[in-house]
């Protein structure tokens, strides 16, 4: 991680080492993505057997088929890089946040802790849950809230996290935390 120490928010594509060293505060960890596509593939791996290929009155083609999209879907699920690190929405380590700002090129906003003054629950259009976390806009320069405004869920003086399988309470509490260490 870089260690300068400036007040400005910025854009960092994250390594996948970075990705392993930080704290994940919110979104989807490698091991959940394993485990939920271990247990895809003993379901539907399950479902095609005991359903089509078990059943001698289902044709060959119809069983080459199913057998063919069980494994491209598999394949394309084991392929798409995201095994070993998930799908993280907000991270963190000793100085900074960082935001999913573009999820396929690891590319994170990176927010000094000392601009978070914490985080509130949000409700994004039309039934998303997410977390507002709350930037002290006074002391954030012009280029900053442009580069605020281009976030994938942005806002006038917060990013939007998306929350997904997270709970809400959770990691605002943990932002809270956060921010109230730094405060000391």
């Amino acid at each position: 991680m870089p260690e300068d120490n400036n007040m400005n928010l910025s854009i960092k594509q994250l390594s996948q080492q970075d990705l392993l060293s930080l704290h994940l505060i919110c979104g989807t960890s490698g091991a959940l993505v394993r485990w939920v596509v271990s247990i895809f593939a003993v379901v539907f791996g399950g479902l095609i057997y005991f359903l089509v290929l078990s059943k001698p009155e289902v044709s060959d083609v119809v069983k080459f088929i199913c057998v063919s999209m069980f494994i491209i879907a598999l394949g394309s699920l084991l392929l798409n890089g995201r095994m070993s690190r998930g799908w993280p929405g907000l991270l963190r380590d000793n100085e900074y946040f960082y935001i999913t700002y573009d999820p396929i090129k690891d590319e994170f906003l990176r927010v000094p802790c000392a601009l978070v003054i914490g985080g509130k629950k949000k409700m994004l259009f039309p039934n998303t849950m997410a977390i507002s976390v709350l930037l002290n806009t006074r002391v954030m320069t012009d280029a900053d809230i442009e580069l605020l405004k281009s976030a994938i869920y942005p806002a006038d003086d917060a990013v939007h996290v998306h929350s997904g399988f997270n709970s809400r309470d959770r990691v605002i509490s943990e932002i809270n935390t956060w921010v109230n260490k730094d405060l000391s």
